[in-house]
């Protein structure tokens, strides 16, 4: 544990670093473990964000149990000045349904819109949801084609400053980019 903390000050210490990556269901360790503490903390005294993996509970993939939103809570609300971006936006329906209200709730909940789970109308939807302020493009690149999801931001039906938001001046702001 201290060897992966040392890595990550270490990291941070580094132009252009500007964010942690924690993925709970590759460590099969569920997000309110107070193993993540130090990294919340970490997070909170260099400034950044976090981003997790998280995704719905499915019946091929049981390890998915370990990144569902609800379990984020714990941290989220006890510190408030960290945001945590959930990478996939929960990734299947519940997990969208679960990320949402989490992020309703926490004004520091962020979702990005990577992922392989597609449905007509979700940008516009999540927009509804959390408004476009929350919401930051997302890839997932090298797993898929990065044109899938621009398409999904481009042909929304939301404005072109929703857009612009979703595209890139979110993450300029979250990642102090600007």
């Amino acid at each position: 544990m201290d060897e992966s903390l040392n890595l990550i000050r270490k990291s941070l210490n580094q132009p252009g670093a500007v964010g942690i990556k924690i993925h709970p269901s590759f460590s099969r360790t569920y997000p309110e473990d107070v193993r993540y503490e130090p990294v919340w903390q970490l997070a909170a005294q260099y400034s950044v964000p976090i981003i997790t993996h998280s995704w719905a509970v499915s019946d091929y993939n049981p390890l998915q149990r370990y990144s569902t939103p609800e379990h984020f809570e714990h941290y989220v609300a006890r510190y408030p000045n960290v945001n945590l971006i959930l990478g996939h936006a929960g990734g299947l329906y519940a997990g969208h349904l679960a990320a949402v209200d989490l992020a309703r709730r926490y004004p520091n909940v962020f979702m990005d819109i990577s992922g392989d789970t597609y449905s007509f109308g979700f940008i516009e939807w999540l927009v509804h949801q959390v408004g476009a302020e929350r919401i930051l493009f997302g890839s997932d690149a090298v797993w898929f084609d990065q044109r899938t999801q621009l398409g999904r931001v481009l042909d929304a039906d939301i404005t072109l400053e929703q857009k612009r938001l979703i595209l890139g001046e979110n993450a300029c702001r979250l990642f102090r980019l600007v």
